[in-house]
Parts: structure tokens; C-alpha cells; sequence
């Protein structure tokens, strides 16, 4: 069964479940973020981490529908 995971907002509980997440074999696709600064932080954090990057994207209408 394939998931898609998303994830709104990206702070400190954030970051713990993404590793919990990516540790169980369910890597977060999609990212909603509150603002443009926030994308290339949370792009950075994934990279170093688990060397993927989701969607990251500050437009609730995106990733809603």
C-alpha cells in the first residue's frame, strides 16, 4: 500500500515525527509551511537528514486539493 504522508507546520514535534515517520518506512511527501523562509529551512533539515526533499509549500490550496 503506497501512503502519502503531509505534514502542517514544521517545528521542533514536526521534525521528531518525520524521523519517526521516515524510520517506519512512511517518508513525508508534502510540507505546509507558514511562510517562503520556512521552505528553504525545512528543504535543508530533509536534505541533511534523510537526503530527500518533499513538496514544501506555503499555499494551503495546493495542499488541500
Amino acid at each position: 500500500m503506497n501512503k502519502l504522508i503531509g505534514m502542517i507546520g514544521f517545528g521542533l514535534i514536526a521534525k521528531i515525527h518525520s524521523k519517526i515517520m521516515f524510520e517506519n518506512n512512511c517518508p513525508i511527501r508534502c510540507v505546509l509551511v507558514r511562510s517562503e523562509e520556512s521552505i528553504e529551512k525545512t528543504k535543508n533539515f530533509f536534505v541533511k537528514e534523510f537526503s530527500y526533499t518533499p513538496l514544501i509549500t506555503n499555499d494551503c490550496n495546493f495542499f488541500f486539493f
